[in-house]
């Protein structure tokens, strides 16, 4: 994941580069278009949104809603358990 800046508005984003030749090698592909699929068509206040989706040669690129703090999937691997 990589922070960036879109020029037109100034807005922050999540950035996720994915490598082509990795999701080829380990079988990933049906994996990662139903990832986009499903972010390309969820729309809750408790969900991050994908703004874009873009590729280049070598990478798929998904454009997230900037979240500060980190990745659920990080928090919940460091403390174990996360109280409501």
């Amino acid at each position: 994941m990589f922070l960036c800046r879109y020029k037109k508005d100034g807005n922050f984003y999540a950035m996720k580069v994915i490598d082509k030749e990795t999701i080829v090698k380990n079988k990933k592909k049906n994996i990662i278009m139903n990832e986009r699929n499903i972010m390309k068509n969820l729309s809750h206040p408790f969900l991050i949104d994908m703004k874009f989706s873009f590729e280049t040669q070598k990478h798929l690129i998904f454009v997230l809603e900037y979240c500060p703090g980190g990745e659920l999937f990080g928090l919940i691997k460091k403390y174990k358990r996360i109280s409501e």
